[in-house]
């Protein structure tokens, strides 16, 4: 008997066995009157003792949330968080010539009124490139100017991205020409992507939900994105990894890590003043401005 033979016969006779067993567990299960999950659920308990549901999910990294489910409250979360305050780490990796990009600093967010569009400030305070440093950069919108500074070229750019008066949705994925991570609307979010809850992998954020987004045909991110990931919190309901695969025609030539380090519940609702997500342009800068013409839709211009 060859090896290929010899080997071709164990496999089938594994296959033999692992079959009786999942025979033998059906029928012990029907006997006591119980479905596998539910064995599993009696198992969390005889280890724990006492378990709350979402303790239970937790430890068997159940998917007690569907994408429906998650949608849902990603929606609803955006609408009870007033502002926000936490560490943001991002990575870009060029897979064209193999560069190394990334920015560490903070991130505030301060969501908008009836009389004033959503705000938010992004100091990087550290910052490099394949290892070498870079100084800090500065991402601000203040509710009607788009402003990026650079230390390292003394340099501010201001863009008008709404007119007085006008409203901005940051939350769409449609529109805003930066739409925050949360807050989107379920049905947009639907029309926009086909979305799949990804089962859990070792590398992801512990007891995090996984939905992989592709952009659909004709939509406004299927000619930027190949893929977008996002990695839920189901305690917070709001994602604490975000994966971008940025592509140039049909191939990927980017990828776009961010992560919220830290963020929990303490970094929600604390009050933030407007005065924090003012940006002062330090004495001795050029500053640029390029206002919207007559006819310009909202968001940068290329």
């Amino acid at each position: 008997m060859t090896g290929f033979t010899k080997g071709a016969k164990v496999a089938a006779l594994l296959r033999e066995v692992n079959h009786l067993l999942r025979q033998e567990v059906r029928h012990l299960f029907r006997d006591a009157g119980l479905t596998f999950p539910q064995l599993s659920i009696i198992h969390v308990l005889r280890k724990r003792g006492r378990a709350t549901v979402h303790e239970i999910s937790a430890e068997l990294r159940l998917k007690d949330s569907t994408v429906s489910g998650i949608l849902d409250r990603l929606e609803k979360r955006g609408d009870t968080v007033s502002d926000l305050s936490c560490k943001v780490r991002q990575e870009m990796k060029g897979l064209t010539v193999g560069e190394l990009i990334t920015k560490e600093g903070e991130l505030r967010y301060l969501r908008g009124t009836e009389a004033n569009n959503p705000r938010f400030y992004i100091h990087f305070t550290k910052i490099t490139q394949d290892d070498f440093p870079i100084k800090p950069e500065w991402y601000v919108f203040d509710g009607r100017w788009f402003i990026e500074a650079r230390e390292s070229t003394k340099n501010v750019i201001r863009r008008e991205i709404v007119r007085p008066g006008e409203k901005l949705n940051l939350f769409s994925v449609e529109n805003s020409p930066f739409p925050l991570p949360f807050g989107q609307k379920k049905a947009e979010i639907l029309r926009n992507f086909d979305v799949k809850l990804v089962a859990p992998e070792p590398k992801d954020p512990p007891d995090s939900r996984h939905l992989m987004c592709i952009p659909k045909p004709g939509t406004p991110k299927e000619q930027e994105y190949k893929e977008i990931d996002f990695y839920i919190d189901p305690k917070l309901d709001l994602p604490v990894k975000i994966v971008a695969y940025r592509k140039t025609g049909e191939k990927v030539s980017e990828i776009h890590t961010v992560t919220f380090p830290g963020l929990d519940n303490k970094c929600i609702n604390k009050g933030l003043p407007a005065s924090d997500f003012e940006y002062k342009v330090p004495a001795g800068w050029s500053v640029s401005e390029e206002r919207l013409e007559a006819g310009d839709s909202a968001g940068p211009r290329p």
